[in-house]
């Protein structure tokens, strides 16, 4: 009697403790929905509102030109969002797949540099950079989620401090005990507002932000920080912070490389850097076919594409751009752009089919695709069905030309 009786509370003992976790589930799913939608209807409102008013002031060309900047940023915005829910969301469920490229620190920094200034300037901020003590410039890793960690250190330093304060970025290496490897430092340091030591235990805790009395809140989702401790953590490395109320915070992010000299890391696959002047203007006077299923969209790449000098003509299916192709005499076009998600054919149907006909060069025109599918596997999808590169969507001018240039 008793055994019965101690398993049946052992039983809702269990329940009870399925039913809290049933709970707890609905409550973080609840604020991840509240919080997305908070946060993606924000710069919405800015993108419609913006467009509107350039809509209503197109004779004031200032006006315009002001109003169409203030709509990229919020769309940049956006797609960080949608981006860093994606990231996590695939770094959690453990499909995502790191790269090991070879790339130049020093140039990999001098980029970081770049992207963050102007974040630096709006709020006339003072950045250096500091890597006298950075030995090894050459090495193999994911270069882009390098970038992506650095950035979001120090966008965070530029949000959460003053007008005219200071962000330092220092990188320094040592040897690893991992042979072949060398253990590569990143510090990233500002006199900001700090955090409070009771929000330093959910720092890395998705969704979380600290909402400090009578300062306004730079905005964001709360997930940079959970999703960089992720990558650092599938790459093995580590990072720690240290922070005070008022004072400032310093994020320290470690990270083994590998060494070119002591390991090969497919030197003939690493990615081509092209530089301004290779590929600006180099769609002036090409011949292009392009696919696009959507009708704004397609309007929108027709014009983007002639702005930049092209010749081109956009196919609302994979279908109708195969036979308009195949029956085109041979090397009517210097290139193809190819969306994917379309119906009948679709982009990798239709690429195999230009591949598979008769006509030799038909084999060897470049096509790239041209997709909102962004993660590594649908760019390995597309290069096996016989692309030659890959875009993600929206539309970005810089990414067109460069991936035009690296095909031709």
């Amino acid at each position: 009697m008793n055994n019965s009786v101690e398993a049946l509370k052992r039983e809702n003992e269990e329940l009870k403790n399925q039913l809290d976790e049933i709970k707890h589930q609905n409550l973080v799913q609840q604020e991840f929905i509240s919080r997305m939608s908070h946060d993606i209807r924000s710069p919405l409102n800015a993108i419609i509102g913006f467009a509107t008013l350039i809509k209503n002031h197109s004779f004031n060309a200032q006006k315009v030109h002001d109003q169409a900047g203030k709509i990229l940023k919020s769309s940049d915005y956006m797609l960080d969002i949608i981006q860093d829910v994606l990231d996590l969301n695939k770094i959690e469920s453990g499909t995502i797949k790191l790269k090991n490229d070879v790339f130049d620190l020093d140039q990999c920094i001098n980029d970081i540099k770049e992207m963050i200034m102007s974040q630096v300037h709006s709020k006339n901020q003072r950045f250096s950079v500091n890597i006298d003590q950075l030995q090894n410039k050459t090495v193999c890793a994911d270069e882009n989620y390098i970038k992506q960690i650095l950035l979001n250190l120090l966008s965070n330093s530029c949000k959460y401090t003053d007008n005219g304060g200071d962000i330092t970025l220092t990188v320094k290496d040592k040897e690893s005990s991992k042979c072949g490897f060398v253990d590569v430092t990143f510090e990233v340091s500002d006199n900001g507002r700090g955090m409070s030591e009771e929000f330093q235990k959910t720092l890395f805790t998705p969704f979380k932000r600290e909402q400090q009395s009578g300062i306004a809140d730079p905005g964001g989702t709360g997930l940079g920080l959970a999703l960089i401790k992720n990558m650092i953590e599938m790459m093995e490395g580590t990072i720690t912070f240290e922070s005070s109320l008022g004072v400032g915070t310093t994020f320290t992010a470690m990270i083994p490389m590998m060494l070119t000299g002591e390991v090969s890391c497919g030197l003939d696959e690493r990615p081509v850097v092209l530089e301004s002047p290779p590929y600006k203007g180099i769609l002036k006077g090409l011949n292009i076919l392009a696919a696009e299923d959507n009708d704004l969209n397609r309007e929108l790449l027709s014009e983007i594409l002639v702005d930049l000098g092209a010749k081109v003509i956009v196919e609302p299916d994979g279908r109708k751009l195969v036979d308009r192709f195949l029956n085109e005499p041979e090397n009517t076009y210097d290139l193809i752009l190819m969306d994917i998600m379309m119906p009948d054919v679709d982009g990798y149907e239709a690429t195999r089919l230009i591949r598979n006909s008769n006509r030799e060069g038909d084999k060897k025109i470049p096509i790239i695709a041209m997709t909102g599918n962004a993660f590594e596997e649908d760019i390995q999808k597309a290069l096996k069905a016989g692309m030659n590169a890959h875009i993600t969507k929206p539309y970005n001018v810089d990414a067109i030309e460069k991936a035009v240039a690296k095909v031709l």
